[in-house]
């Protein structure tokens, strides 16, 4: 028999399956399973965050790939070797939009979205203040100001 421990083993419990990391991830969020509810909660993201100032935003509207695209300067972004898992944008009232890979977030640095997008219509003629990345080297917060 051949005996898996760590990550090799969470493909032998049906159901779930944990293991204790060696090292405290560059983020992470808690989840839990509320037996009232039945269902899963999360909690907050736990990350240390890397401000990066000075990055400026060229906005095209009705562009090749979607209405609004968004290109990022001032961020050196390898994402050869810093997988990108997800980008909000924050507006100025504090909302906060989530970015689906290949849909909106387009190498790294490039973001777009359409108006028909039922969770971002609603972004339309607001001020995003904040790009923040989720990326595998830890979270990234870009303070930027674009008028949509």
């Amino acid at each position: 028999t051949t005996t898996y421990t760590g990550a090799d083993a969470l493909f032998e419990n049906e159901s779930y399956a944990y293991y204790k990391l060696s090292e405290t991830p560059a983020y992470y969020i808690t989840a839990w399973y509320n037996l009232l509810s039945g269902k899963w909660e999360f909690g907050k993201v736990h990350a240390t965050e890397t401000t990066v100032e000075g990055v400026t935003v060229e906005l095209t509207t009705n562009g090749r790939h979607t209405n609004y695209e968004m290109k990022l300067s001032g961020f050196d972004l390898d994402t050869s070797t810093n997988k990108v898992y997800g980008v909000v944008l924050t507006t100025a009232d504090g909302s906060e939009y989530g970015l689906h890979h290949v849909t909106n977030i387009w190498r790294g640095t490039e973001l777009g979205f359409n108006t028909d997008e039922p969770y971002l219509a609603s972004i339309i003629g607001k001020t995003v203040t904040q790009i923040t990345y989720y990326t595998a080297d830890g979270v990234y917060v870009l303070p930027v100001s674009v008028a949509l």
